[in-house]
């Protein structure tokens, strides 16, 4: 659990067997869980009118005999969504991103089984919505990660964001002092340029569905 001051700032975290951290500085990289801004009321901005899909299902595809690593991923657009294929040493990574508004779990099954020509075992099946944190730096918390956004994966561009969501908060906002470091004019520059990265790269990922491809109900949809 997360301990509040009267300031609403973290005060001290509480584990699991009752042993308390205390801090002047958290930073929440607790992935979808925001265990530590969910306590301070941040809301979530959904990119859903921009990135519809919202369902992921992995996985593992092994290779022929004969069959060698290609040196690139795909991506391959389907009646609902996308499939991505990753080729490592010994196997492809794989995987569905579709909107469940237009096709089941069983028939993104079936589907990818037609199209790869063998039957499939899913790892999982996500849900998610895309999109981002309302402010990314709030009182005494800097969400980092999966806990402050999540575009989908095409492009794969989460660990980037992460990294540059670090090298900006630590080259022009971290300083020696923590009044220093936690001043509000800062908190509204990083969030402020945060905000902006994340939403860049929505608008960079929307563009792969701008093709004007139409021949399932989702891809009719995405064009109007």
């Amino acid at each position: 659990d997360v301990i509040l001051d009267d300031k609403g700032f973290i005060k001290e975290l509480l584990l699991e067997n009752n042993q308390k951290i205390s801090g002047d500085f958290f930073i929440d990289a607790t992935g979808f869980a925001k265990m530590l801004s969910s306590k301070l009321q941040t809301k979530w901005h959904s990119y859903r009118k921009h990135l519809p899909v919202n369902s992921a299902m992995p996985f593992i595809v092994n290779y022929k005999e004969d069959e060698s690593p290609k040196p690139y991923t795909t991506a391959h657009a389907h009646s609902a969504g996308w499939m991505w294929e990753i080729p490592l040493q010994n196997r492809k990574g794989c995987g569905y991103v579709y909107d469940d508004n237009f096709i089941t779990q069983e028939q993104a099954v079936d589907e990818v089984e037609k199209y790869i020509g063998k039957s499939i075992t899913p790892i999982k099946h996500i849900k998610f919505d895309a999109g981002r944190s309302d402010v990314f730096w709030k009182n005494n918390v800097l969400v980092l990660g999966l806990s402050s956004a999540f575009v989908e994966p095409l492009e794969a561009t989460s660990i980037h964001s992460t990294i540059v969501q670090l090298i900006i908060f630590s080259k022009e906002f971290l300083f020696k002092e923590f009044a220093d470091t936690n001043s509000q004019s800062s908190k509204d520059i990083y969030n402020k340029k945060i905000a902006e990265l994340y939403d860049n790269i929505r608008d960079f990922i929307s563009l792969h569905y701008q093709g004007g491809r139409e021949d399932s109900e989702f891809w009719q949809w995405i064009k109007n």
